[in-house]
């Protein structure tokens, strides 16, 4: 199995089902955890599926809105809560995303 434990979000079981074949061609000789598995996606996004490369895109363009929400925070413990807290106000892609 290349991901290191089971897909928890919504988000993670999509880019898994997406990505699987294109992370069995181009990253079976890493071990997976550590997101070594997505880094090495990214690093062949020109070469995998149309499927992946827009699951790949979903999910950056998250983790920018989940940066930005709680950019002015600057102890981590904090910035845990302040994403909770701050959630709705994510757009609703990234909501449903992180939903799970």
């Amino acid at each position: 199995m290349l991901w290191a434990s089971a897909p928890v979000t919504a988000s993670e079981r999509t880019l898994a089902q997406a990505c699987r074949s294109d992370a069995r061609k181009f990253c079976t000789s890493l071990r997976p955890g550590e997101g070594r598995i997505v880094t090495c996606l990214r690093e062949n996004t020109r070469q995998l599926s149309a499927a992946c490369q827009f699951q790949l895109n979903k999910i950056d363009t998250c983790a920018v809105e989940v940066q930005q929400l709680c950019a002015d925070i600057p102890d981590e413990g904090e910035k845990k809560q302040c994403h909770k807290d701050r959630r709705t106000k994510l757009s609703a892609g990234c909501q449903a995303a992180a939903g799970d």
